[in-house]
């Protein structure tokens, strides 16, 4: 009996044993899941700086269209303009013209 008691505490023992060599492991592994985080933590800060310098940017972008179309309402604009004068100018000499040959036809 005394045998037997003494062999499971030799079994307990080395089971002990077994399960100090399996913390260890774990507090291995812990410190690299730990280290893992930290560089994610590092990975992600640098991903929300990238992230704000690309909504600054849009924003840049989005102001600067607004500005180009601007310029280009204004430029079509004079065109406009320019085309109108010249048309008005045109209709202006053809109605004198007509408005001569009407007086022609009269006398």
């Amino acid at each position: 009996m005394e045998e037997k008691i003494y062999d499971l505490l030799l079994q307990m023992q080395s089971d002990m044993k077994v399960m100090q060599s399996d913390m260890k492991v774990m507090q291995s592994d812990m410190k690299v899941v730990q280290s893992d985080i930290k560089g994610m933590n590092t990975d992600i800060k640098g991903i929300d700086t990238r992230l704000i310098r690309v909504e600054e940017t849009v924003n840049r972008i989005e102001v600067s269209q607004t500005e180009d179309v601007v310029g280009i309402l204004k430029i079509q604009k004079k065109e406009t303009d320019l085309d109108h004068d010249f048309l008005n100018s045109k209709i202006n000499t053809l109605e004198r013209k007509v408005y001569q040959i009407e007086r022609q036809l009269d006398n």
